[in-house]
């Protein structure tokens, strides 16, 4: 991580693959400071102690969550809450179509997903 008057400067880990073939392992993209997502960006989150580079499924601005999940098919989709944006990149132009990113996902119903993520988040002691 550096900041520049542009953006706060990210350059992906050899491990980070969940948003493949979007952005490859050891790429260097700018973060703009952000707290809210639409659905089609892809966000930088702090989720725990981690980073997390995704791209945002669903938000609506009245729900504190969004669901998000990497460009790679079988990377899974997960629940954040929106406080937990930093913000968001600034991509190369070419990004893959929604049906390429949503492939493998289709196997749950989105509601399904989302009601299991937030039973489960519930049930954890904060």
């Amino acid at each position: 991580l550096s900041s520049t008057p542009q953006g706060l400067k990210v350059t992906l880990g050899d491990e980070a693959g969940s948003m493949k073939p979007t952005l490859q392992p050891g790429a260097t993209i700018t973060i703009h400071a952000q707290n809210q997502a639409r659905p089609g960006q892809v966000v930088l989150m702090q989720l725990g102690r981690s980073l997390v580079l995704h791209r945002v499924l669903w938000s609506h601005r009245l729900s504190p969550w969004l669901l998000h999940k990497g460009d790679a098919p079988e990377c899974k989709a997960g629940l954040a809450r929106t406080k937990s944006i930093i913000g968001a990149a600034r991509l190369p132009s070419k990004t893959p179509s929604k049906r390429a990113i949503l492939a493998g996902f289709r196997e749950l119903p989105i509601r399904t997903l989302a009601k299991r993520s937030i039973q489960r988040r519930l049930k954890k002691p904060a």
